[in-house]
């Protein structure tokens, strides 16, 4: 019993001081990957002021290429190329006014008889409907046009056309058995035949072997041929921003996210330069942000995308956008956790005072032979311990009070608050009873008993082995099956394997814990390094290493960690 009560002042002591540690670890952490970006945030926030000016110089190139087709006859065949132009200048500006001039090149072509034409703009015109959502359209018409009537030089544009089609049906379907069975083989197909009818070095010929490498997970070879295609092309061209945003693509799927980022700046610098209201980067730049705390600068790029995505009107865009608004949730989340380690930083410093009064109290009952004035320290060191239990309950209360107020946002949460509440009140009922302990003692005229009370100490290893102890076993009371199901999204050969001893104590490998704690929702390495007590590399290492061993994804792996357990917690 009294071994028990020794142990557990010292672990709350220990625990005391690492929770200390780890939140001084909080204030000085590493700087925010923001700083890194400063310049080129500032110049893309530059260019998203002069948004108005930009948008004026493009209202007025394409009025001055709308009245230069107004001077020529409804029939002339001139009037094919510059609707070409005007589609070139809607192109990532306005999606309708786009398809509007290539329906006009289809009556156009119609008048005149030239089935050539015809079919080159009704190709055109599904390309820019499954761009814009609209994939049943785009392969009614496709399916209307006969293969045998496309010549070679249209065959190009016949094959990207079905390719582009089945490729956006297999990303946006819901059926997914449906996506990876019919659409993405029909996709593949289509992409083969391009294969045989492109031109080496050209446009299509680097966008099909691009997307070929990433499809083949052939990160390397797909960033090689994106760089090479961009050292052909200049700020200014059109596909300046489009080549950038696909760099950005590779380098995120290899997992370097500075690489990623700088790229996607990039893109959004070049698709604001040129009033592109089709954004393919900027949404993502504030998806990031958020991630970085940087809310602010996130929410207007956010408004900014919405703003153009409907000047655009795309629905597959619109889409796309909309996934990113639940960062806005996230950010609330981050908000809340900052203010529940305000709290935590409160109890670390009432446990780091009673830690130092404990000590206090042993250099007291160590001067025997100065009586009278060990009674009088000790007696402030109780009046200091009244005030700290009543400070600590105060604060339990407090936290009590939050936990509740988050208890329908954060189920897992309050879990674990409420187990650590739990060890905490526990620890000062037990103070409680050592400090009438040593009172009685010392009324007695007992100070070797009362010393003998105060000088147990236990190791960090110990406690530290107690603390993990505590962890597992809270975890997996919650999440009973985790290993199970994480087990099932590794290959057989690379699944966990718990030792006999392990499996007895309901123990967890560090590499369960690292995935445990991401479970719970703490998702920065940091904050799991710090709380295990490893490295911020071992956990990058850990973390990495695993997403290479699964059967699912990388990009998957961690959302599929988030779902274990969920519909037995609802």
């Amino acid at each position: 019993m009294r071994h028990t009560f020794y142990t557990s002042i010292c672990l709350c002591s220990l625990f005391s001081l690492v929770l200390f540690v780890m939140c001084l670890a909080g204030c000085t952490g590493q700087q925010s990957p923001i700083s890194f970006y400063r310049k080129p945030l500032m110049t893309l926030d530059s260019l998203i002021a002069l948004r108005p000016r930009f948008q004026a110089e493009k209202e007025q190139e394409i009025k001055a290429a709308k009245k230069k087709l107004g001077s020529l006859p409804a029939s002339s065949p001139k009037r094919y190329e510059l609707n070409k132009e005007i589609q070139q200048l809607y192109r990532g500006y306005i999606c309708d006014s786009l398809i509007y001039y290539i329906y006009e090149n289809i009556r156009l072509s119609r008048q005149l008889k030239d089935h050539e034409k015809t079919l080159e703009s009704e190709m055109s015109l599904a390309v820019y409907l499954a761009k814009s959502g609209m994939y049943l359209e785009a392969l009614v018409l496709m399916d209307s046009i006969k293969r045998a009537d496309v010549n070679d030089e249209l065959l190009d544009l016949y094959y990207r056309a079905y390719n582009l089609i089945y490729r956006q049906k297999a990303y946006i379907s819901k059926d997914k058995v449906l996506a990876e069975r019919v659409f993405a083989p029909l996709a593949k197909v289509y992409q083969d035949s391009l294969f045989a009818v492109v031109d080496s070095g050209s446009t299509i010929y680097y966008d099909v072997h691009i997307q070929k490498y990433m499809d083949e997970k052939k990160f390397t070879e797909a960033l090689k041929l994106s760089e090479n295609r961009l050292a052909m092309l200049t700020p200014g061209d059109r596909e300046y921003a489009a080549v950038w945003d696909n760099i950005g693509d590779v380098k995120n799927m290899m997992g370097d996210m500075t690489g990623f980022f700088e790229a996607m700046m990039n893109s959004a610098i070049e698709d604001m330069k040129h009033c592109i209201k089709d954004h393919a980067s900027l949404h993502r730049i504030a998806r990031t942000l958020y991630d970085w705390d940087e809310a602010s600068r996130a929410a207007s790029y956010i408004q900014i995308c919405m703003e153009d995505v409907y000047f655009y009107n795309a629905n597959l865009r619109s889409l796309q956008i909309a996934k990113t608004l639940p960062v806005v949730t996230q950010a609330y989340e981050k908000k809340n956790q900052s203010y529940i380690m305000s709290l935590r930083t409160k109890v670390v410093v009432i446990f780091l005072l009673l830690f130092f009064c404990v000590g206090i109290l042993i250099v007291v009952v160590v001067q025997k032979n100065k009586l009278s004035r060990m009674h009088r320290k000790l007696q402030e060191s109780n009046d200091s311990l009244n005030v700290v239990s009543h400070k600590l309950a105060d604060a339990n209360t407090h936290l009590n009070e939050v936990n509740n107020e988050l208890v329908e946002n954060n189920y897992i949460k309050e879990n674990y608050v409420a187990h650590f509440i739990r060890l905490s009140s526990e620890y000062i009922g037990k103070n409680q009873k050592f400090r009438l302990e040593v009172n009685k003692a010392l009324r007695k005229g007992k100070v070797e008993d009362a010393l003998r009370m105060t000088l147990y100490a236990g190791t960090d290893d110990e406690e530290l082995e107690e603390f993990y102890a505590n962890f597992d076993e809270a975890f997996l009371s919650i999440f009973p099956h985790f290993i199970e199901e994480y087990n099932k999204l590794m290959a057989e050969e690379n699944r966990v394997v718990l030792t006999d001893k392990q499996k007895e104590r309901k123990m967890l490998t560090s590499e369960l814990r690292v995935f445990a704690l991401i479970r719970l929702g703490f998702n920065d390495s940091a904050t799991i390094a710090r709380m295990l007590r490893y490295s911020i590399n071992t956990i990058y290492n850990i973390r990495s290493k695993v997403k290479n061993k699964a059967i699912v994804s990388k990009d998957s792996f961690e959302s599929l960690i988030m779902k274990i357990g969920m519909l037995s917690m609802e």
